[in-house]
């Protein structure tokens, strides 16, 4: 990190430090490049929805293949997702994870009594294929990839920082045939919170590794800094935005009417959990062939749709068929949560709504 008068200068700016930004900075820094990440956070582990994912990360499952994992993907989205980035995703995407997050960081997957990767089951999947940290997945990543990105001396980490705009040739030049020009982005301007001022950072290439908008709605499970800054940014600075409407619902967030909602994994459904009335009724079959384990907007609508009916603030989602020494170590971090606000879910079904 280089500075010139009052800016600082790099060769690869990334804003956010989950894992799409720290993996790109460790890459980058792997290479001999400059690299600043920003994020809000002062702890850059922290308040990155890496670090709130429960569940798992998809893998290889027995008799899988690209061609299922791409069917699957495509059938959980309608058959609009964009077909030549799932194949990317499905060429790379179990090796990656593999390479990177098993051998090179050693993220510590949960492995069977014959030290097998433990490989469960997720919505909308049609074999078991993700692996997981208990039910702290995100965490176990989020904390492995930062204690590499630290390894690094040519990585510099802008703590309690906020990109506020992208810096743009067309907008912020003091050349003024420069407004002419096609857009190019060479930095951005930085909130630090510490000092209160607003930095100049200058890069030869600019990351946005931002996450969602989540806190736009009045219920979420996202950290309070998916506000969509990313998104406006690159709105402000020219890019073309698709899709904006598709925002995902997860369908099963606690239901406390004076609390923050808080991710109930669908792991939770993968490992043998089912949605229910009040009454302990089943009802998602009537809505898809999957059932509990639909795609997690078909559960996400059916879920609002028996609200709606019954007039009921929620549905349920009951595992206690799985017996509480199961329940206590597959997911700990749930149990631990649901028990401090009075609901033991070895006993009875979580009160749930879609966030």
């Amino acid at each position: 990190m280089a500075t010139e008068g009052d800016k600082l200068k790099t060769d690869l700016l990334i804003i956010g430090s989950g894992i799409a930004g720290c993996a790109a900075a460790i890459i980058a820094g792997e290479a001999g490049l400059d690299v600043i990440v920003v994020t809000k956070s002062a702890d850059p582990r922290r308040m990155t929805s890496t670090g709130w994912a429960q569940g798992g990360i998809i893998y290889r499952g027995e008799g899988d293949s690209p061609d299922l994992l791409a069917a699957d993907i495509l059938r959980a989205g309608a058959n609009l997702g964009n077909e030549p980035a799932i194949s990317q995703l499905v060429d790379l995407g179990p090796r990656y994870v593999e390479e990177f997050l098993i051998e090179r960081l050693g993220v510590p997957f949960d492995r069977t009594p014959d030290n097998m990767l433990d490989i469960t089951e997720e919505g909308a999947h049609s074999i078991r294929r993700i692996i997981h940290v208990a039910d702290i997945t995100g965490k176990a990543i989020e904390d492995q990839i930062v204690a590499e990105l630290q390894k690094y001396p040519n990585i510099h980490v802008m703590t309690g920082a906020t990109a506020i705009d992208l810096l743009t040739l067309s907008h912020h030049s003091v050349v003024p045939s420069d407004v002419y020009r096609s857009p190019a982005c060479v930095g951005a301007y930085v909130y630090v919170r510490e000092s209160g001022k607003v930095e100049s950072v200058l890069a030869k290439e600019t990351l946005l590794a931002t996450g969602g908008l989540g806190q736009l709605y009045l219920h979420t499970t996202n950290p309070n800094g998916a506000r969509g800054d990313g998104i406006a940014m690159a709105y402000r600075a020219g890019a073309r935005l698709l899709n904006l409407e598709y925002i995902q619902f997860h369908p099963t967030a606690l239901y406390q009417p004076d609390a923050d909602r808080f991710l109930i994994s669908e792991a939770v459904r993968g490992e043998g959990g089912v949605l229910v009335d009040r009454h302990g009724n089943q009802f998602m079959q009537k809505y898809h062939e999957m059932g509990s384990l639909a795609p997690r907007d078909v559960v996400a609508r059916a879920i609002h749709m028996e609200m709606l009916e019954s007039r009921e603030p929620c549905m349920y989602l009951d595992i206690t068929a799985k017996g509480a020494e199961f329940i206590k170590s597959r997911f700990p971090n749930i149990y631990a949560k649901c028990l401090s606000v009075g609901i033991d879910m070895t006993q009875r079904p979580i009160p749930v709504v879609p966030a």
